[in-house]
């Protein structure tokens, strides 16, 4: 269904956590609380979501859940008034939160130790990644931002991990959040969650820098290819990617010979 025959006057709430119930007249919203502490299923217990996070999540959830199953139940049976059972609304709030953070579904019951396989596979492909995109880069075709976001989205998920936080959403909420993260950090002693570096103030502030540039890089990317196109933009902008790219390059066999288990 389009999302304008969405009858938007149907609302649900949770009665005793056992069945969402739907009405048309008095509108009872379901308690984000409720949604948070269902949550907890989904984070391993070595990472950690801020509140911030937390609170899009459930949002993200109740909407989610409001928009997939009322058109749909609707249609089905024609009642005014609709009863879901929890274990379908288990269903659809796993599905919406692996949609939003994929990372999780790879963690899924893994212990700590389990979880370094993943890490390190995710690493390797942003290595491939990012080298396709240096070369693409070196031919002068935009392509190369296709295989730079692959690369920069692997990286800032295991970085993420590293930091034992769960990275929220799309690489580009990742790149502020991880920038932010590695700030903070770096003020600090920190224990790092898998990596194993020699300097971890050193590292947090490279970290900093490299994702901080490539936010600024995107923003303009984005302003100058939309003003002046393909071309103009690489002319544009060529330089300071290569000399980005080099550093990620960098940042990623950094991070791959930093894992403590091989």
């Amino acid at each position: 269904y389009p999302l304008t025959n969405i009858p938007f006057r149907y609302d649900y709430f949770i009665n005793s956590r056992d069945y969402i119930f739907i009405k048309d007249e008095k509108v009872v919203s379901l308690s984000r609380k409720d949604i948070e502490e269902d949550l907890n299923r989904f984070i391993p217990p070595f990472l950690g979501m801020d509140a911030k996070q937390r609170s899009t999540l459930s949002n993200m959830v109740y909407e989610g859940v409001r928009l997939l199953t009322i058109p749909l139940i609707k249609e089905l049976h024609e009642r005014e008034r609709i009863v879901l059972e929890k274990e379908f609304f288990s269903q659809i709030e796993e599905f919406l939160v692996f949609q939003a953070v994929p990372v999780l579904k790879k963690l899924k019951g893994k212990t700590s130790t389990e979880c370094v396989s993943p890490i390190k596979r995710t690493l390797e492909e942003a290595r491939t990644n990012i080298e396709l995109a240096a070369e693409l880069l070196d031919r002068n075709e935009a392509g190369f931002l296709k295989y730079y976001i692959l690369a920069i989205d692997g990286l800032t998920e295991c970085l993420c991990i590293n930091l034992g936080r769960v990275p929220f959403s799309n690489v580009f909420k990742r790149l502020g959040q991880l920038a932010q993260n590695a700030k903070d950090c770096a003020k600090s002693p920190v224990n790092l969650v898998f990596f194993d570096v020699d300097d971890s103030g050193r590292f947090l502030r490279r970290l900093n820098i490299v994702f901080r540039r490539s936010k600024s890089l995107l923003d303009k990317w984005r302003s100058s290819y939309t003003s002046y196109g393909e071309e103009q933009s690489l002319d544009k902008h060529g330089p300071a990617w290569r000399k980005h790219i080099t550093d990620v390059a960098t940042l990623v066999e950094t991070s791959l010979h930093a894992l403590e288990w091989e």
